[in-house]
């Protein structure tokens, strides 16, 4: 489960971490924000360059820009979230949109900024990622996020290492699989925030 950008020859299924920042620019730039901040893990990994690099991709699309003091990098944790709104709060001037690589960053985020009476879907809009049950589902107000179909990804999992259990078992090679995972956007309350232009 995941890539990588150091190839081989193996298969792999991840995320389509490219398609949700995409479509989390898209939704804010139709708001009407232009002053989009990213947080993303401060960690070396592939999933969060991904992430980045398409936010970047997809402000340029919209003629924005990516000011490099607009990406935020701390632990993918409550603690990180928390930071990052500590940081957001200090700015000169704060961004009006924050895209959310990870939903446990969200929760702290949410809570730093709820305490500077800074309310998300009224005063900031935020966009998470994936949907869990334990990362986000009860925040008010609702985050929005996205959603990752996890029994047919389960069941393409399970299907394809069957099938390398029973080519190998054959001895008969079988081309690598690559798969990206798309998720589904589900609205919610914290992007509810409309930029009108000055």
């Amino acid at each position: 489960f995941g890539r990588s950008d150091s190839g081989g020859e193996h298969s792999w299924v991840d995320l389509d971490f490219e398609g949700v920042a995409r479509q989390s620019i898209d939704l804010l730039c139709a708001r009407g924000h232009r002053r989009i901040a990213i947080a993303t893990t401060a960690d070396d990994v592939n999933f969060g360059h991904l992430y980045v690099e398409e936010c970047r991709k997809s402000l340029a699309a919209h003629g924005i820009a990516l000011d490099s003091e607009m990406v935020f990098r701390e632990s993918m944790s409550e603690a990180g979230g928390y930071r990052i709104g500590e940081r957001i709060i200090a700015c000169r001037q704060r961004p009006t949109a924050v895209v959310v690589v990870e939903n446990s960053m969200a929760i702290g985020l949410y809570t730093r900024l709820i305490e500077a009476d800074i309310v998300p879907g009224r005063d900031i809009a935020i966009v998470g990622f994936d949907q869990s049950p334990t990362q986000g589902l009860h925040l008010k107000p609702t985050l929005t996020q996205f959603h990752v179909a996890m029994a047919p990804l389960g069941r393409w999992l399970g299907m394809h290492m069957l099938s390398l259990i029973e080519a190998r078992q054959k001895g008969v090679a079988i081309p690598a699989a690559h798969k990206i995972w798309p998720l589904d956007l589900l609205q919610g309350d914290s992007s509810e925030v409309f930029i009108t232009p000055a």
